[in-house]
């Protein structure tokens, strides 16, 4: 998650694919702060599609408040 957000933030996306589950900062937290560095830099919001083995009840509505 970690890797995934400073590689975010170096370069220019269409999409982001992103699992729930990564070393260091899992996809929710790293997917927060996408969304902060975007907002901090008056960017539109990349389409980010979460990836999750555990898509029921509260684990997907945690996604859609992360900003997936």
């Amino acid at each position: 998650g970690l890797e995934a957000l400073e590689t975010y933030k170096k370069g220019s996306f269409d999409l982001v694919l992103m699992d729930v589950e990564m070393p260091v900062m899992n996809g929710l937290e790293s997917t927060r702060r996408i969304r902060e560095w975007e907002r901090n830099n008056n960017l539109s919001p990349c389409p980010l599609i979460i990836i999750s083995a555990h898509a029921f009840g509260e684990q997907r509505n945690q996604c859609y408040e992360a900003g997936c």
